[in-house]
This record gives structure tokens, C-alpha cells and sequence, in this order.
């Protein structure tokens, strides 16, 4: 008799626990982000689970992903992070990043003054092309 009861008791609890396991959820704040080269993001995500979720980027040339969703913009593209919960890896969502070019000028002046049919060359480095123009022409 005890270990009918023994036994019973064994399933009645398995079932309970079995009863009480909740889904995982996981949300996310933002499905698409744009960035400029060297700029960083952070994936705000909302979860039930009690392990954080695993980042991973399809593209490490233009984000990088740390384990707490620390994205930083590497390279000029599009890549994706994927948050995967540890726990469920069925329950995935996904961030679409764009990473844009961080164009850069650099002049030796900073102010130039000119009277009038005076001219002056510029020099400038960039790591784009550029076009000069002027607010009084």
C-alpha cells in the first residue's frame, strides 16, 4: 500500500508541475533599426524566462551583438540579430539592422574670411566625395 501511494504521490506532483509550466514570451521594443557606422543600439526585449536570450548576428562585418543585446554598427549593410530564448529556442524573434556609411570631412581651417574677389583653396580629406557649395553665391 505505501508504495502505491508512493507512487501516486510521485504522479500527482509531476502533473502538477507539468500543469503549472507557463509558455515562454518574449518581446521585443523595435523590429527595424538604422545606424551609422560606429554607433551603438540596444535590443529592450521583455521575457517570462529565466535565463536571458541569446543574440546572434548574421553578419558580424556590419553589427556585433554582445550577450546583453549590445548591438554596435560595424560596416556599411544590412544584417539581422536574431534573440532566441534558451529555454524554447522555438520562441525567436528578429531585429533588422541597416548600418550606413560614416562619411568624414577634415579641413586644416576652420573659418576662412574673404572680401570681396578674394579666393582661397580649401584643403579637405574625406573618406567620400563631397561638393562644395555656398549659402551666399
Amino acid at each position: 500500500m505505501k508504495k502505491l501511494f508512493s507512487l501516486f504521490l510521485v504522479l500527482l506532483i509531476s502533473v502538477s508541475l507539468t500543469a503549472c509550466s507557463e509558455d515562454i514570451t518574449l518581446t521585443i521594443d523595435i523590429t527595424d533599426v538604422s545606424l551609422i557606422e560606429g554607433d551603438a543600439h540596444t535590443i529592450i526585449f521583455s521575457t517570462n524566462d529565466t535565463r536571458t536570450p541569446s543574440f546572434v548576428s548574421t553578419d558580424d562585418s556590419v553589427v556585433m551583438v554582445d550577450e546583453l543585446g549590445v548591438v554596435t554598427a560595424v560596416g556599411e549593410g544590412v544584417a539581422t540579430i536574431s534573440v532566441t530564448s534558451k529555454t524554447d529556442t522555438e520562441v525567436k524573434l528578429e531585429v533588422v539592422f541597416t548600418v550606413s556609411k560614416l562619411i568624414t570631412l577634415t579641413s586644416t581651417d576652420s573659418t576662412i574670411n574673404l572680401v570681396g574677389g578674394d579666393t582661397y583653396n580649401v584643403v579637405t580629406e574625406s573618406n567620400d566625395d563631397f561638393t562644395y557649395s555656398s549659402s551666399n553665391t
